[in-house]
């Protein structure tokens, strides 16, 4: 009950301030989603805030959102299962190879998309102050697993993820090393002793 009771008092008088990564990966809205995703890969992150020139978070950008994507097709082809093809046929098999062939090049791999076409523009964002304990309940609620933490200006100053806070917990109570996230880097922050 007593370590119940101190994880309770350490969710309570942490802030978001407290468990903040401040070194945080941005990606931008021009970047290809290629691009993105090598940048995940290489920061073992599962997302991150986009930001546009000025450094103001515009969006969010997950793995989930990556693995969502398809292929974007040119509006002007038409595509092979359309009424087009079944109401010609007089159609012949080079004509229409040579439509399937016209559609597969105009249209867009997922790699080669831009981060603006699948980031999420509703970003859940906390201010500094906000206690930990009411950053876990917004994660929750809203069925996310990171927020964007941001001053009192409206700045971007770091995000937390639900990763970020189990290891600072676990820091806390002292199993887990200092200094260290669940991926042994050096990414996360942790909370300063309240």
């Amino acid at each position: 009950m007593d370590e119940e009771r101190s994880v309770r008092d350490w969710l309570e008088q942490t802030t978001a301030a407290q468990a903040t990564v401040h070194e945080v990966a941005t990606v931008r809205p021009g970047d290809t989603l290629a691009d993105a995703a090598a940048l995940f890969l290489r920061e073992k992150i599962s997302g991150g805030p986009v930001v546009d020139e000025a450094g103001v978070c515009i969006g969010v950008l997950s793995v989930s959102d990556l693995l969502g994507a398809t292929p974007l097709q040119d509006e002007s082809v038409v595509p092979a299962d359309s009424n087009y093809f079944r109401s010609l046929p007089a159609l012949c098999a080079r004509a229409h190879l040579e439509r399937l062939v016209q559609a597969g090049e105009k249209s867009r791999p997922v790699a080669a998309q831009l981060v603006a076409r699948l980031m999420t523009i509703d970003v859940v964002s906390v201010r500094e102050e906000t206690q930990l304990v009411d950053v876990l309940r917004e994660m929750v609620a809203l069925h996310v697993h990171r927020v964007v933490v941001l001053n009192a200006d409206g700045d971007l100053v770091g995000v937390i993820s639900t990763i970020d806070i189990l290891s600072a917990l676990l820091r806390t109570v002292g199993l887990f090393g200092s200094g260290m996230s669940m991926f042994g880097s050096e990414k996360s922050a942790g909370p300063v002793e309240p």
